[in-house]
């Protein structure tokens, strides 16, 4: 659930719930458990990966709830060359640019693309909207110019009644609840639901005496059938959002620019909406093992009704104000259907697959196929993608290889082509290479990042109400030079239970959303003490993180000038405590105190923020 050290690769560290572990857990309530019996799990989505030194970035379900991360956007800060950027606490809009570009994010939920629905956000994902508590899996896709992120959400193969319960609390207001439910019946039935609730309250950034801060209540519900290797189901989860209206902390401070750089706008609006994404599929085969199939018919949804007035200041318009003449009453319900159809054969290390995704939406019908081809052996693997985008028609053609000359070295590069857009985006090449070192459990590594000049998305909520104005705000997208940086990480323990997790990049010069040099590192003391507990019912997790970037530049109102969000260091701790089916966890956020910011003009907490809680299952 809530705060735990970040998650080490699959091949470098001793998770606190593996398989074997929770098989032994389970032994304890063995009376209880002597009419348990597995079923064929519900189908899961390709989510492949690129070649990468080691495993790669992924979580499993047990490490995404350890992770510490209460979004995506916090989960993603971990890969180089990613840059996380919010306005506040986590219930504020979240985006991650890579290689400087808010919009090289692509989301992906059970194969589904998340598309940005809402008018506020322009073309850039608010990841505050990815629900990461529904997941079984987070793997990214590192290309050489995006990050694709595929989401697997959470599935139960048991035909005992599995619930979990998690509670947390902490500064600011902070409350989170969630509850999940799990079971499979004799016929391969399975029925899944789970909630989630969180709210917060900070008063230092609220508008006219109010506290800003927001509360969230999403549900999820799946149904379904599996049997063997076919399975059918429907799967829905709809989060209801509520957030204040949050002004620049230097409207009422002044004296603050210096540290938190001119405001790039007045405020971020109040909001009211709700969003909604289902989807009905039917499947033959696992994508991790011979031949497989899935058809899918999605929809998305996103209703907003917000009152909102002429001025951003004064506090928002409310459907009484609205009857009466005062402003008026926003109310907007984007949609779209995506219909997805993908198939392919994974054997003897090899893996092909194709995919047709076809988005109906305002009378328009966009189709993006894609394919892909890969080879894994002991000595290395290749792999090759081609996509088509069908809403600018241009193409892109992705290679990319890894060589093991020997067990301990690792060498790596991935090469992106893009052209032929209509909408005068510029053709372009980008490169990933790096080079890793295997000692003790731990993967050292080293690389570059280099890309061609591009245009690059603005993230407009923080800039306007609903879309972007070009006579007061940023456009769109903007024009960027070329990328060229290197990065160097290391994730893995390096002697008995002590590790360390860690990246830094430094880009040859600074550019919009991405600053010249960042860092995160995480010392951590991980042990299960299996000598004393073989049953796994113990752990604990101790982690020491510290975050660094330089100054960011940012498009200011006028096209024409940048504002600048001055560096930022920030030190936090993680402990967690695991007795059983019991996880207990402390999470303390900027302990010295610093005043800093991610957007120009809005203030992070300034104070040391505790985060604390518990989760746990039961198996009745």
């Amino acid at each position: 659930m809530i705060v735990a050290p970040n998650p080490l690769p699959p091949d470098s560290q001793a998770v606190l719930d593996t398989a074997t572990v929770r098989q032994r857990r389970d032994s304890l309530h063995a009376d209880s458990l002597k009419a348990d019996t597995l079923r064929a799990p519900t189908a899961r989505a390709e989510a492949p990966m690129l070649p990468e030194t080691g495993a790669g970035w992924r979580w499993n379900r047990d490490e995404l709830f350890a992770s510490g991360a209460l979004s995506l956007a916090e989960l993603l800060a971990r890969v180089p060359g990613a840059v996380q950027f919010r306005a506040g606490w986590i219930h504020t809009p979240q985006a991650v640019s890579f290689l400087g570009d808010p919009g090289a994010v692509r989301v992906f939920l059970d194969g589904v693309e998340i598309d940005a629905l809402d008018p506020r956000t322009g073309s850039v994902l608010d990841l505050a909207e990815i629900p990461l508590w529904t997941l079984e899996e987070v793997r990214v896709e590192r290309g050489a110019r995006e990050l694709r992120v595929h989401l697997r959400s959470w599935r139960y193969d048991r035909t005992i009644p599995y619930t979990r319960f998690d509670v947390g609390t902490g500064d600011l207001g902070t409350n989170l609840y969630r509850l999940f439910f799990g079971k499979r019946y004799a016929h391969g039935e399975v029925l899944q639901a789970g909630a989630q609730y969180y709210s917060t309250a900070d008063p230092r950034t609220g508008l006219a005496g109010a506290s800003a801060g927001g509360r969230s209540l999403a549900l999820m519900l799946r149904t379904g059938w599996a049997h063997g290797p076919w399975s059918a189901d429907v799967f829905v989860v709809r989060d209801g959002r509520t957030r204040n209206t949050e002004i620049s902390y230097n409207v009422r401070s002044p004296n603050f620019v210096q540290k938190l750089g001119p405001q790039v706008a007045d405020s971020i609006p109040a909001l009211r909406a709700s969003r909604t994404d289902a989807y009905v599929r039917g499947a033959y085969g696992d994508p991790e093992s011979g031949p497989w199939l899935q058809a899918i018919a999605s929809t998305s949804g996103f209703r907003e009704s917000t009152g909102q007035g002429g001025s951003r200041l004064p506090r928002p318009v409310t459907r009484a104000d609205s009857a009466r003449g005062f402003g008026t009453l926003a109310d907007t319900q984007p949609s779209r259907a995506q219909y997805v159809v993908a198939g392919g054969l994974t054997r003897w290390g090899a893996r092909i697959s194709a995919t047709s995704r076809t988005r109906v939406f305002d009378g328009l019908t966009v189709t993006s196929p894609s394919a892909r081809a890969s080879w894994d052996t002991r000595f290395g693997a290749v792999s090759a993608r081609a996509e088509r985008d069908g809403f600018n028609h241009s193409n892109t053609l992705e290679a990319g290889i890894t060589a093991l000359p020997l067990p301990f070295t690792s060498l790596s590069a991935v090469a992106e082509r893009r052209q032929g857009a209509n909408d005068e985006s510029p053709a372009g090449s980008a490169v990933r290479a790096e080079a890793g070192l295997h000692v003790a459990r731990a993967w050292i590594a080293g690389g570059v990042l280099l890309r061609d000049s591009a245009f690059v998305d603005v993230p407009s909520v923080f800039y306007s109400d609903f879309a972007v104005d070009s006579a007061r705000h940023p456009p769109r997208r903007i024009a960027v030079g070329h990328a060229r940086g290197a990065f160097a990480t290391v994730r893995g323990k390096l002697y008995r239970d002590v590790g360390l997790d860690a990246m830094a990049t430094r880009w040859t010069s600074p550019d919009l959303f991405r600053p010249q040099f960042e860092s995160r590192t995480e010392l951590f003391f991980r042990t299960r003490w299996l000598r004393r507990f073989p049953d796994g019912r113990f752990g604990f997790n101790a982690t020491a993180i510290h975050e660094y970037r330089s100054a960011t530049r940012f498009p200011a109102p006028s096209a024409a000038v940048t504002a600048k969000m001055p560096g930022s260091h920030v030190l936090s701790t993680l402990i967690e405590v695991h007795i059983r089916t019991a996880y207990i966890s402390w999470q303390l956020r900027n302990i010295i105190g610093n005043q800093y910011g991610f957007v120009p003009g809005y203030l992070m907490p300034q104070r040391s923020v505790n985060f604390y809680g518990v989760r746990w299952e039961f198996y009745n």
